[in-house]
C-alpha cells in the first residue's frame, strides 16, 4: 500500500506551501501558477525527497503514456527551479546527480488534509407519507436537471475552439521540420530532439507528437539493427488518445506496416494529411513495390513542401525505379542544390564549421567557376550561407546584397544569424546582441543559439550579464569538481567571464585544465591549423605565447571558428589583450592578406570583376 505522503498533494517545501491539484506555489510573498508538468515533477520531488530520482522515473511518472527524452525533463526542471528561485551552480532545492537525474535537498512536510466526515441525516417519515409524489417529482427535476446538463456539456464540447500553440511553439516545429527534411540522419536526430523540448511545453498540441512519431518511424528505416526499438517509440505515441485523425491514421500505418492489414484510404483522399506522415505511407508502398502510388504520395508531400531537400531525393529514386530518368536527374538536382550536398559544393560548409585556406579556397573556386544559373531561386538556407561566405571572403558588401530579401526584422534561425554576423563583421556588436537575443528567445532549447547571446554579451563588455545569462542558460554543470571533457567553446569564455568578474582562482584552473587538455591531444580538431590554444594563453595574459600561437595558427591557414558573435580576428574579446601589440598588428595584416589571396586565385580564370 502507498503511503500518505505519495498519495497527498499538499506539502510544505522550506517557505513555500504546494498546492497540488490547485497547481499553486504558495508562499508568504506570493502565489505562482504552476503549468501542470511542472507541479506533477515538484510533487514527484516531494513524494521522493533527498533521494536520486533518475531520468527514467520522472519520464514515466510524468509522461506514462507518451515518449519525451531527457530534454523534456531538462525544460522542466529549468522552469521549476525558475519558480522556486533556485539555481543549477548553487542548488537550495534541486540538485543535479550528473549523469543519473536530481536530488530534492530539503525535507520535506506532508499537509494531510481531514477527509470529509460522513453524516447522516435521517428521512422526514412524516413529509414522506404527506406528500406521496414526492419520489416521482425528485426523479423528474433530477431528470430535467440532467439533461439541461448534457446539453450544456454537448454545446461546450462542440464549441470549444480549437488548440492554439504559442508563437514560440510554431517557431520551434519550424525549426524541427527543416531538421526532418534536410535529408541526412544527423537532420533527423536533431529534430526528435527538438521535438521532445516542444512537446515539454506543449503537451496538448498533437501535431508535434506526430512529427515525433514519424521521426522514429524514419529513424527505424534508417537503422535496421534498432528497427524494433524505434517503431516502440512511435507505437507508444500512436496511442496517445488526443491525436484524433491523425493518431488514427499514424496507428493505421503502424499496423500496416507489421501486417500490410490497415485502413489507409485517408492518405489517398484526406488533404489534411502531415508531409511526415505521407512520406513515410510512401516508403512502406515503394517497400510493397507499388512505386507508381509510392510516387503519387510523394509528390503529394512535394506539394505542401517545395523546398524540402528530402522528398526530392525520395522522388529522384522513385521516378529512375519507374524508368523517367529525365524527371529523377531533375529532381535528384534539386536535391542537390536545396541540401548544398552535391560533391561539387563545398559552401555549406561557411558560417557553420571551422575553416582553413585550402577548405575557403575550395569554397570560393566552386562559386566563381560554377555559379548556379540565373533562373534558379535559391532557398532560406542557401541564400543565408552564400552571405557567410562572402563574409568569410572580407566582403561585407556582397554579404548584405545576398540579404537584402530578408531584412532584419524577419523571425528565421538562419535570417537572425546572417544579420547578426554582418553586424558584427562591421563592429555593430549592439545590433549583433540583439538579433541573437531575438534568435534565442523565439528558439529557446538550443544551447549554441544561447552560446551566442553569451558571447555577444561578452563581446560588449558586459561581463556580469553575460555570466548571469551563462549561469541561467545552464551551459555547462558549474559544480566545484571540473569534469575530464571541458569543450572550448563553453569553458573558453566562461574562464574569460570569471576572470572579468573577479573570480581569477575558479577562471585561472579552468584555463589550466583546457591547456593541458591541448598538450594531451585530448580535443577534437586541427591542432595546427588552431586558433584555440593561442586564446588561452591570451586569457592567462601570457602574450607571447599567445601571439606565437596565433601565428602558428594563421600560417597553418586558419581562417575563422563556428559561429561566434564577431567574423574577423581583431574584434575577438579572447585577443583584446593583445590590441596595441605590433605584432599582432602583423598577425591581423597577414590574415587579411590570406583571404584576399584566396579571392585573387579564385578568380583568375572568371571573366570580369568579381568584387
Amino acid at each position: 500500500m502507498e503511503s500518505r505522503a505519495f498519495q497527498s498533494d499538499e506539502f510544505k517545501l522550506g517557505p513555500f506551501t504546494i498546492r497540488g491539484k490547485e497547481n499553486v506555489l504558495a508562499s508568504d510573498e506570493s502565489e505562482t501558477i504552476l503549468l501542470p508538468k511542472v507541479m506533477a515533477l515538484l510533487l514527484y520531488f516531494c513524494r521522493h525527497p533527498q533521494k536520486v530520482v533518475t531520468f527514467d522515473e520522472l519520464n514515466t511518472a510524468i509522461w506514462p503514456k507518451e515518449v519525451v527524452g531527457d530534454n523534456a525533463i531538462y525544460n522542466l526542471v529549468g522552469q521549476l527551479r525558475k519558480a522556486l528561485g533556485d539555481s543549477a551552480s548553487k542548488p537550495i532545492y534541486i540538485q543535479t546527480v550528473s549523469k543519473m537525474g536530481y536530488r530534492l535537498l530539503p525535507p520535506v512536510e506532508t499537509i494531510e488534509s481531514e477527509p470529509p466526515k460522513a453524516s447522516f441525516n435521517p428521512p422526514d417519515l412524516k413529509t414522506q407519507v404527506c406528500t406521496p409524489s414526492y419520489r416521482s417529482q425528485s426523479h423528474i427535476i433530477g431528470l430535467i436537471a440532467a439533461l439541461f446538463m448534457i446539453s450544456v456539456m454537448g454545446f461546450i464540447f462542440l464549441y470549444q475552439p480549437a488548440y492554439s500553440p504559442t508563437a514560440e511553439a510554431k517557431q520551434r516545429l519550424l525549426l524541427a521540420r527543416y531538421q526532418l527534411y534536410r535529408g541526412d540522419v544527423e537532420g533527423v536526430n536533431q529534430a526528435i530532439s527538438t521535438l521532445q523540448a516542444l512537446i515539454a511545453i506543449e503537451p496538448k498540441w498533437a501535431v508535434p507528437k506526430l512529427e515525433l512519431a514519424y521521426s522514429f518511424i524514419r529513424k527505424a528505416d534508417a537503422d535496421k539493427a534498432q528497427d524494433a526499438f524505434w517503431i516502440s517509440k512511435a507505437v507508444l505515441i500512436s496511442k496517445d488518445e488526443s491525436l484524433g485523425s491523425g493518431g488514427k491514421r499514424l496507428s493505421d500505418l503502424l499496423l500496416a506496416r507489421n501486417s500490410n492489414s490497415g485502413e489507409l484510404s485517408s492518405f489517398l483522399h484526406d488533404e489534411n494529411v502531415l508531409v511526415s506522415a505521407r512520406l513515410a505511407y510512401s516508403d512502406m508502398l515503394f517497400r510493397q513495390g507499388n512505386t507508381a502510388l509510392a510516387t503519387k504520395q510523394t509528390e503529394l508531400a512535394l506539394a505542401d513542401c517545395q523546398d524540402c531537400p528530402y522528398v526530392y531525393r525520395k522522388l529522384a529514386t522513385m521516378q529512375m525505379v519507374l524508368g523517367n530518368d529525365e524527371a529523377g536527374f531533375a529532381s535528384f538536382a534539386h536535391f542537390a542544390l536545396f541540401s548544398n550536398r552535391s560533391n561539387t559544393n563545398p559552401a555549406d560548409k561557411a558560417g557553420y564549421m571551422p575553416l582553413t585556406i585550402q577548405s575557403l579556397t575550395d569554397m570560393a573556386r566552386w562559386h566563381f567557376q560554377s555559379p548556379p544559373p540565373p533562373q534558379v531561386k535559391l532557398a532560406n538556407h542557401q541564400r543565408n550561407r552564400l552571405a557567410l561566405f562572402y563574409l568569410s571572403l572580407d566582403n561585407v558588401k556582397r554579404a548584405e546584397a545576398v540579404m537584402q530579401s530578408a531584412n532584419d526584422d524577419s523571425e528565421h534561425f538562419f535570417d537572425l544569424y546572417t544579420h547578426a554576423a554582418i553586424a558584427g563583421a562591421k563592429s555593430d556588436f549592439e545590433a549583433s546582441y540583439r538579433l541573437l537575443n531575438k534568435r534565442q528567445i523565439l528558439f529557446p532549447n538550443n544551447d549554441r543559439f544561447k552560446l551566442s547571446v553569451v558571447y555577444a554579451l561578452w563581446q560588449l563588455e558586459r561581463y556580469d550579464d553575460a555570466l548571469k545569462a551563462f549561469t541561467a542558460f545552464e551551459l555547462v554543470n558549474l559544480s566545484d569538481e571540473l569534469p575530464d571533457n571541458m569543450p572550448f567553446d563553453t569553458w573558453g569564455p566562461l574562464a574569460a567571464l570569471l576572470l572579468k568578474t573577479g573570480d581569477r582562482e575558479r577562471g585561472g584552473a579552468i584555463l589550466k585544465k583546457l591547456e593541458q587538455q591541448f598538450s594531451a591531444g585530448l580535443m577534437t580538431g586541427s591542432h595546427h591549423a588552431d586558433i584555440r590554444p593561442a586564446a588561452i594563453f591570451a586569457l592567462q595574459e601570457h602574450h607571447q605565447a599567445a601571439l606565437s600561437a596565433l601565428n602558428n595558427a594563421i600560417s597553418q591557414g586558419w581562417v575563422s571558428d563556428f559561429n561566434q558573435n564577431w567574423w574577423y580576428i581583431e574584434d575577438s574579446p579572447f585577443f583584446k589583450s593583445l590590441l596595441g601589440s605590433a605584432e599582432f598588428a602583423v598577425i591581423v595584416d597577414k590574415y587579411h592578406h590570406n583571404i584576399a589571396q584566396v579571392v585573387d586565385e579564385a578568380t583568375k580564370s572568371v571573366v570580369g570583376e568579381v568584387q
